[in-house]
Parts: structure tokens; sequence; C-alpha cells
């Protein structure tokens, strides 16, 4: 369970530098740059999403018995994740279109749907109980 998790922590933090990347070019009005780091992101999703899928397959065979794995990946994951790519996708076109304001409001989109969604390496529920275990021990 552990890789799960580390997976879970590496997409959600590469997910996110990517955006914080895409914003801060954005801000500076640098679109060339950004409409290039597009590629990146889509490049990033692509590969990750594969080995997303992996992990997420493989330590639910560790823990078949178990609802541990549906705790740490919500069912709708997957769909969120070909989501992400198709939208990451429109907002590259509207930056090839020259469309900076739709771009800046897809982008803030983006993020807000990004920090809702995105998959949290310890279930909500269990944050409290995680830190009385470690006081306790």
């Amino acid at each position: 369970m552990d890789d799960f998790k580390q997976t879970i922590r590496k997409w959600n933090h590469d997910i996110l530098t990517h955006m914080i990347g895409i914003t801060y070019l954005m801000d500076m009005q640098r679109y060339p740059e950004a409409e290039r780091y597009c590629e990146k992101i889509l490049s990033s999703l692509s590969s990750f999403s594969e080995t997303f899928l992996n992990a997420a397959s493989s330590a639910s065979d560790k823990i078949s018995e178990s609802s541990v794995a549906a705790d740490y990946l919500p069912a709708e994951f997957a769909d969120y994740q070909k989501q992400l790519l198709a939208e990451v996708t429109e907002f590259q076109s509207l930056l090839q279109q020259k469309k900076y304001p739709e771009a800046h409001y897809k982008l803030h989109l983006l993020t807000t749907e990004f920090d809702r969604r995105r998959p949290q390496s310890v279930p909500e529920d269990d944050i409290i109980q995680n830190i009385t275990n470690e006081v306790n021990n």
C-alpha cells in the first residue's frame, strides 16, 4: 500500500507543479511558452496515467479483501484523468487560437477542479486517527 500512496503523492505533486508553472507563464503573459509547456503536461498526464493505473491494480490485488484502495482512489478517478487530459488539450487549443482571456479562465477552472478532485494519499477520515496513533507511539 505504501507504493500506492507514493504513486498518488507523486501524481498530485507533478500535476500541481505543472499547474503552478503554467499559471506563472500565463500571469506573465508568456503565451507561446505556455502553449509549448502544455505539451509537457500532456505527455506527463499520458505516461503517468498508465503508471498510476498499474499501481492501483497492483495495490488492489494486494488488499483484495479490503476497501482501503477505494479510500485512496475515488471510483471516478480514472475518468477524471481522461477528463483532465481533454481539458488541458482544450486549454492548449485556446492558446493556439490566441484566445488568452478564455485561456486564463479555463486555467482557473482546471486548477480549481484539480484541487477539488485530486485523490488524497490519506483518507480525510483517517487523518485524526493517524495523528493520534503517532502521538501515542
